[in-house]
């Protein structure tokens, strides 16, 4: 059994307040999170109404995206953590 891991995560809503909002998992490339890239996505989607959560599977296990690269395990971790 693999170690438990806490993967901290961002909740962003849209500006118009509502009881309800559609909900979008933004999920980091290989590269792991930025900014210019996954932020960006979220704010966009935000603007069109969409609730958004981003997170970095990466900045959590310490490591990054070009260390798992070609690990076999990456794609559970990624599933898991989405």
């Amino acid at each position: 059994m693999a170690a438990s891991v806490t993967v901290q995560a961002t909740l962003g809503f849209p500006e118009q307040v509502k009881d309800h909002y559609p909900a979008v998992i933004v999920v980091h490339t290989l590269a792991g999170y930025r900014d210019v890239n996954e932020g960006y996505v979220a704010a966009e989607l935000r603007k069109v109404g969409f609730a958004t959560l981003t997170y970095d599977s990466f900045a959590a296990r310490g490591t990054t995206g070009v260390a798992l690269q070609g690990s076999p395990g990456y794609l559970a971790i990624g599933v898991a953590d989405a």
